[in-house]
């Protein structure tokens, strides 16, 4: 039997995934690691290592809430556990300017 949704239930589509609109970069990438910890606040200054055991699943989140494509994506080992979360987001606008 299926459980009654709630009328407060939000669905889960890709836009109840993703950082309100307006977000600054360094937002959306707080908002990206936010499921990988429990730490509250996320502090600019916090090493990403610390915050998250998988920066490649970390980096699949980052492409899809940018909407990396082709060279811009992240890849497999591409984000560096003793990254600050600003220089992430710092590095992230990066990929946002080359060209795709």
């Amino acid at each position: 039997m299926l459980k009654p949704k709630p009328s407060s239930a939000v669905h889960l589509s890709g836009a109840a995934v993703t950082a309100p609109s307006g977000s600054s970069t360094l937002d959306r990438v707080k908002f990206c690691i936010q499921p990988f910890t429990n730490v509250r606040p996320i502090k600019d200054e916090y090493h990403v290592g610390a915050l998250c055991q998988d920066l490649d699943f970390l980096g699949a989140d980052l492409n899809t809430e940018f909407h990396l494509v082709a060279e811009q994506q992240y890849w497999k080992g591409e984000i560096e556990s003793d990254w600050t979360v600003k220089y992430l987001a710092a590095y992230t606008d990066l990929k946002l300017q080359s060209k795709a």
